[in-house]
């Protein structure tokens, strides 16, 4: 096989060695939903916050001031579901080109323009 150079990291990157190994438990054993109150759940919601606790440090901002998400589309479209309603009741943009984010003012409830 000859050498393989990846280009399309906006999709989705190669997890380094360090975070598959430190992930490695939550895929085999300790799988629980960390807002369950079942023991699997106590134990993710126990890492969740000692991560959330290490970025923090990491950044030097409170815990409470980082929000965790599963990906970019969900990333893009949280400022429009979280501040559309309150702050923005007549209209919000964005220059991203996706299509979550174009359609987020409308399912927030917001009328919205939204350019390209």
């Amino acid at each position: 096989m000859m050498d393989l150079v990846y280009l399309d990291n906006n999709a989705t990157t190669q997890v380094a060695p360090e975070v598959l190994e430190a992930m490695l438990p939550f895929f085999r054993e300790r799988f629980g939903n960390p807002s369950s109150g079942h023991v699997l759940g106590h134990l993710s919601e126990g890492a969740l916050v000692q991560a959330r606790d290490q970025v923090a440090g990491l950044l030097n901002c409170q815990p409470a001031e980082l929000v965790f998400n599963a990906g970019g589309t969900e990333g893009s479209t949280m400022p429009f579901v979280g501040c559309s309603r309150p702050f923005l009741p007549s209209g919000t943009s964005s220059p991203q080109p996706w299509s979550t984010v174009l359609c987020s003012p409308w399912w927030t409830g917001s009328a919205a323009m939204v350019r390209r």
